[in-house]
């Protein structure tokens, strides 16, 4: 233990936040435990909550108290292989014991950052713990210059941890997508989706979903692409909603990276000699710019075919339970598909430019439908390609 968590520790109790507020009472309907750039726990409230924020050192201890609350439901516990939190507790606080205390144990200290965010029927208490790369990032693979069909991972590495996907909800922050004739915007509806679908990963064994944002934040294009390499991601999907000037046009659409966007990716990684990261496992920047194109390639090629093989069992599932407007997997040169090593795909759920398709896209209901069937074609390519992955049927196989 470091000097500086020593000295924390003799404060004993740090308050972090705090904030009263009146409130009419409100219920606790759900707790979630998030992975995704940052680690978080996630707290739903039925209204607007009045709550104060402390931690305790030693030991170390979230105290989370909410006046004139009540739990509702059972108290999700953090997956074993969180980074921060080991468990969390559920007590009534205060005098008339009518008030709500969460304690999360914590598995070392770290500084979290609390903040509050609207949902649909009530409040959202996001805590997150910056910097927590665990996370987000499985355990690396360890580094293999075998070249086989599929992109350049180990089979035992694979095999020994669960299949992740990185699930991208498109656009965020100051950059709002394309908007509804009603003002409906891409960027809130895309996001509902994602959380539901990752959802559904995260429910199924031998599955983990990771968010690459979980709230209204701008992330770049390039880096929604990198933070799929750095977690190790087995599939990429970035969700959109598409709009288009004549307002008829309707239907799913599924995209996977051209050929041209792939080859002009690939050069760029050869050319680029400052480039620390790895392809695959397989450090590049101390190879021959012949080998290095020689390797690039043939992950290119093999990551292509992975997505199209995704992408398909993808778009097979739009088809079963919604109009598509297209009957094959498209191509496009989409920069945030241009992860050489990581089996990637674009899916434009609806037209929020169409009348009807906007009123679905804001559909809790119809957000549900459509994160089901995203989460069914890539739960079919993940049980084809790694062992653990269910295949039969789930909560997300009902209609």
């Amino acid at each position: 233990m470091n000097n500086k968590v020593l000295l924390g520790s003799l404060l004993f109790i740090l308050t972090i936040c705090f904030s009263w507020a009146s409130s009419d009472g409100v219920r606790v309907k759900a707790i979630h435990w998030m992975d995704g750039p940052e680690a978080r726990l996630l707290v739903d409230f039925s209204g607007s909550p009045s709550y104060r924020i402390s931690r305790h050192e030693p030991p170390n201890r979230l105290a989370i108290e909410i006046r004139d609350a009540a739990l509702k439901g059972k108290l999700e516990q953090p997956p074993a292989g969180h980074p921060v939190a080991a468990g969390i507790t559920a007590a009534a606080a205060g005098e008339d014991r009518g008030d709500l205390r969460l304690t999360v144990d914590l598995k070392r200290p770290w500084e979290s950052r609390p903040h509050i965010e609207e949902i649909k029927h009530g409040t959202r208490l996001v805590i997150e713990w910056p910097a927590a790369p665990q996370a987000q990032i499985p355990p690396a693979a360890k580094s293999s210059a075998a070249i086989g069909k599929k992109p350049l991972r180990t089979a035992q590495a694979k095999a020994s941890r669960p299949f992740v996907v990185v699930i991208d909800a498109g656009h965020g922050g100051k950059d709002t997508g394309a908007i509804g004739p009603t003002g409906i915007r891409e960027k809130d509806v895309v996001l509902a989706i994602a959380r539901k679908l990752a959802g559904y990963v995260q429910s199924e064994r031998g599955m983990r979903a990771v968010l690459i944002r979980n709230g209204d934040q701008f992330v770049d294009l390039r880096q929604r692409a990198a933070i799929a390499r750095k977690a190790h991601a087995d599939s990429f999907v970035s969700l959109h909603a598409d709009a288009y000037e004549d307002g008829g046009v309707r239907g799913s659409s599924v995209f996977t990276l051209s050929e041209t966007g792939a080859s002009s990716e690939a050069a760029r990684w050869v050319a680029d000699k400052e480039n620390a990261a790895l392809l695959g496992g397989v450090k590049l920047k101390d190879k021959s710019k012949t080998l290095a194109s020689v390797l690039v390639d043939l992950s290119k090629n093999a990551t292509l075919e992975a997505s199209d093989e995704a992408a398909t069992k993808v778009l097979r599932e739009l088809g079963r339970s919604c109009p598509t407007h297209h009957d094959a997997v498209q191509k496009a040169g989409f920069a945030v598909l241009k992860s050489l090593d990581v089996p990637s795909m674009l899916v434009e759920t609806a037209f929020i430019s169409n009348a009807a398709e906007e009123r679905n896209l804001a559909s809790p209901k119809h957000q549900d439908l459509l994160a089901r069937a995203v989460f069914r074609g890539i739960r079919a390519y993940a049980a084809e390609t790694r062992q653990g992955v269910a295949s039969g049927t789930r909560m997300a196989d009902a209609e």
